[in-house]
């Protein structure tokens, strides 16, 4: 009797391990095949990090006030003026003058577009407009934002009152908010944006010449948008870059 309570003991053990066994085997891959899915299947989920990107914008306004010094060669007096520019989207491409950001964060840009002025100085006032060519960057333009304008208006010189042609080089900043965005890994590109409001500090030199008039005037001065100095104001707008 003890022998065979010996033997049955040393089968129950057996079986016991022999169930150990199997149940080790089959549970060892359903375990992997379950790390597997939560790796790489569709529970990974997006990585806890926002990419900041530029929206490229269709058409873009800004006005400015600006203040200056005029010389014409028979008085210096102060200029005061008011202004505005709507420009396109022209050209795009990597480089001078956007910063080194990579992909569209580092493309610089070429817009064009028409402008219009008015101011005054103590002898007379003008109104003119023309066409207006602006040297950007879709994200940051490190190096600056660069305006050439041309045209022509009717306005007062010392000596007479006159059509004239003028030209008017600008340096400086140019600030469009909603060119900046923020989206996860996983969210699709932001997509552009038909029409925003750019804000600039800059500063400016003007020349005008009388045409079938002998005069001529030059200014240097500085022009500014009213909305610059807004809320979200940092340096990092200030240098022309996103409102971190």
């Amino acid at each position: 009797m003890r022998r065979l309570a010996i033997g049955s003991c040393s089968l129950v053990a057996a079986a016991v391990a022999v169930a150990v066994a199997v149940a080790v085997a089959v549970a060892a891959p359903r375990r992997a095949g379950a790390q597997e899915i939560r790796l790489n299947g569709p529970l990974k989920g997006c990585p806890a990090i926002l990419i900041h990107e530029s929206i490229p914008i269709d058409l873009e306004a800004a006005y400015w006030t600006s203040i200056g010094w005029s010389s014409s060669g028979r008085r210096d007096v102060a200029a005061l003026a008011i202004g505005t520019e709507w420009s396109a989207r022209m050209l795009t491409w990597p480089g001078f003058p956007s910063g080194s950001y990579g992909g569209s964060n580092g493309r610089a840009e070429l817009r064009s577009g028409l402008w219009g002025s008015g101011g005054t100085r103590v002898y007379g006032g003008f109104v003119e407009g023309g066409a207006v060519l602006d040297l950007s960057a879709l994200y940051h333009a490190s190096w600056g934002t660069f305006t050439l304008r041309g045209g022509a208006g009717y306005g007062a010189f010392p000596v007479d009152r006159a059509p004239h042609a003028t030209a008017t080089f600008a340096y400086g900043v140019r600030s469009v908010l909603a060119r900046y965005g923020r989206r996860s890994p996983c969210d699709p590109a932001t997509p552009g944006k038909s029409l925003a409001e750019a804000s600039i500090a800059r500063l400016f030199l003007t020349v005008r010449r009388g045409i079938g008039l002998d005069a001529w005037e030059t200014v240097v001065g500085i022009e500014l948008s009213p909305t610059f100095f807004l809320y979200p104001l940092t340096w990092w707008r200030v240098a022309g870059g996103p409102p971190r």
